[in-house]
């Protein structure tokens, strides 16, 4: 959910759907092997992930070559959270089907990411490069 007043900003917004094909294997966005998302340095995103895949409990990890990040938990199944619950976590999260997650992340170096989707147990794993650029 958005804050009252706020409007969906496509540039800080970023939906990521979860889903799968009719050959079972994973989607995001609709795509096997989605393009790259780009961010910007300093700049705060809001990550919305929806788990639409009917018959995959999945994993979402937003990684850099160290390993896990943090973001901040703002919302699940589409309810804010009560700000006692909106903490800086590890920024890996179990999703089941039907659910959403939306979490807040904000980089502070330019480099490559990797937001890694899959799936608990089994055939399918998709890795969505992430590009943060500097704050120019």
């Amino acid at each position: 959910m958005l804050e009252p007043g706020a409007t969906y900003d496509t540039l800080t917004d970023k939906t990521i759907f979860i889903n799968q094909g009719l050959d079972d294997k994973g989607r995001v966005n609709g795509l096997e092997q989605p393009d790259t998302l780009r961010l910007v340095v300093g700049r705060q995103y809001r990550l919305r992930l929806i788990d639409i895949a009917p018959d995959f409990r999945v994993f979402v990890t937003l990684t850099d070559a160290a390993g896990p990040l943090r973001w901040r938990a703002l919302a699940k199944d589409g309810a804010d959270l009560p700000l006692l619950q909106r903490t800086m976590q590890t920024a890996r999260v179990p999703m089941g089907p039907g659910e959403t997650a939306d979490f807040t992340y904000t980089p502070d170096a330019p480099g490559s990411l990797v937001l890694d989707v899959s799936t608990q147990v089994g055939p399918w794993t998709i890795r969505i490069p992430v590009r943060v650029e500097p704050n120019n």
